[in-house]
């Protein structure tokens, strides 16, 4: 399921005339449970990347102040890494391809580092060094925590995307109001508990350090695993990562049925009314990882209002099913 929904999600894409498609980008983001840490890079060219030399910087955030290292052209302030914050590369990316770098932690160090979990690790093209394992090219950012910032770096050392904002005081992890550091008033924690997926829409990396990171600027979240999961749902929501939907790739043109379906209000908080020219019979909403949330069967009235008030925030998929036997799918985001 998984993979045909992101595939609608880069149907609903135009062009990949706008500027970059140029450099590797980070396209996914998670801070789960324990070491349960990843980042996924994309390639968004039509040629493969070799990434060796490239470099993942991690960026403290200190808890007795809530502040930040500071990023300095280079590196770290003192022009070389933070033991243990920086890791090396190695390996290709293939055309619109992905590369997974995953926490290394195997096996639990007593309470203080618990391991990441083998299923996003059976996932991974790199892991990180595991905890107590030090140098500064030997690893260790993927211990990050959701107030830290990471770089991302070419084997020139140039910025190829950053994720973060350096040199800044803030709390458990950005949030969802400005300025977006976690202090009271600034919205809900949202880097921490999610897998953060970069929109089709966002053709490249940040080259320069933000003034303020809006974590929903240009991710899309799912939410962590609610009370009652399964390790089945865990290994679905990993089951995202290995490939990417972006505007930067060519998707080939697809027929359409007669039937519409407009939707709004998009983006919503507590509902969106779906109007068509033929009846609805039933709509099904998924989270990203293809999961069903809602399933609901209509009077096949030309025009319906879906509850969403109870959802997490992050975006979701739509298929209405109409009285014709076509499915129309759309995307929704619930703020």
């Amino acid at each position: 399921m998984k993979k045909i929904l992101l595939g609608v999600l880069a149907i609903t894409s135009l062009s990949a005339t706008a500027q970059n498609c140029s450099k590797v980008f980070i396209s996914k983001y998670m801070r789960g449970k324990g070491n349960t840490k990843c980042i996924e890079l994309y390639n968004p060219t039509n040629a493969p990347i070799n990434i060796t030399g490239y470099t993942v910087s991690r960026y403290k955030s200190h808890g007795t102040t809530n502040s930040i290292d500071a990023y300095v052209a280079g590196g770290f302030p003192n022009g070389t890494a933070p033991i243990g914050d920086s890791v090396n590369l190695t390996g290709t990316i293939p055309a619109y391809g992905t590369f997974l770098l995953v926490n290394g932690q195997i096996t639990p160090n007593t309470s203080t580092s618990p391991a990441c979990h083998p299923g996003l690790q059976a996932k991974a093209n790199q892991l990180d060094k595991p905890y107590g394992t030090y140098g500064s090219t030997t690893g260790q950012p993927m211990y990050f925590k959701g107030s830290d910032a990471l770089v991302l770096t070419d084997a020139t050392g140039a910025i190829a995307d950053i994720f973060g904002e350096t040199g800044v005081s803030v709390k458990t992890a950005w949030s969802t109001l400005s300025p977006y550091r976690g202090q009271i008033g600034q919205g809900k924690w949202i880097t921490t508990g999610y897998l953060m997926v970069r929109r089709p829409t966002v053709l490249g990396g940040v080259l320069a350090m933000p003034t303020q990171f809006n974590p929903l600027a240009e991710y899309d979240t799912i939410p962590g695993m609610p009370a009652g999961s399964t390790a089945n749902d865990s290994l679905l929501l990993f089951d995202i990562f290995g490939t990417h939907d972006c505007m930067c790739k060519p998707v080939a043109v697809k027929s359409i049925n007669n039937d519409v379906v407009s939707i709004s209000p998009n983006p919503t908080t507590n509902f969106v009314t779906l109007t068509t020219n033929a009846g609805i019979v039933n709509v099904t909403v998924y989270n990203l990882i293809g999961k069903q949330v809602k399933n609901i069967t209509t009077n096949a009235n030309n025009k319906f209002t879906v509850d969403v008030a109870n959802l997490e925030k992050g975006m979701y998929i739509v298929n209405v099913r109409t009285t014709n036997n076509n499915t129309i799918t759309h995307k929704i985001i619930v703020e």
